[in-house]
C-alpha cells in the first residue's frame, strides 16, 4: 500500500497485524469521541489534534516514525485524512474478499452436507 509515495506493508490477514491496527483504531474513535464535546477556540488546534491522532495510528501499526514519513511534519488535516482513508478503504477490500471467499467454503461444504445427506437417504 502506498501512501504519500511511503511503501507501507498492510497485512490485514496477519493476526499481529489486526492486532495492532484494532488496538490503534479503538485508541483513534475514543479520543476522536472525547474530541467532539470539546469546544475549540480556534480550528487550528482542532486540526492538530486531529492530526496528531493520525500519526500516532500511524505510527502504532506500523512503527516509530512512520507518520514523519508520510507527513513529513506537516499537519494538514485533509493530507492526514486522505491517508486515513487509504488504509479504511485496503481494509475494506480485504474484509470483502474473505467474506467471499468464507461464502464459497460454506456453500461447497453445504453441497457436500446435501450430498451426504441423500446418499443416507437412499439406504
Amino acid at each position: 500500500m502506498n501512501i504519500n509515495n511511503v511503501e507501507l506493508e498492510a497485512d490485514f490477514l496477519d493476526a499481529y497485524f489486526m492486532e495492532r491496527y484494532e488496538a490503534a483504531a479503538a485508541e483513534m474513535q475514543k479520543r476522536a469521541n472525547a474530541a467532539k464535546e470539546r469546544k475549540w477556540a480556534r480550528s487550528s488546534d482542532a486540526m492538530k489534534e486531529i492530526c496528531a491522532y493520525i500519526n500516532e495510528f500511524f505510527d502504532a501499526v506500523f512503527g516509530a516514525g512512520t507518520a514523519e514519513k508520510i507527513f513529513g511534519g506537516r499537519n494538514n488535516v485533509g493530507d492526514h485524512f486522505d491517508a486515513f482513508e487509504v488504509i479504511v478503504a485496503e481494509r475494506s477490500k480485504v474484509d470483502a474478499r474473505m467474506n467471499n471467499t468464507r461464502n464459497r467454503y460454506l456453500q461447497m461444504q453445504q453441497g457436500f452436507q446435501n450430498r451426504q445427506q441423500r446418499r443416507h437417504q437412499k439406504k
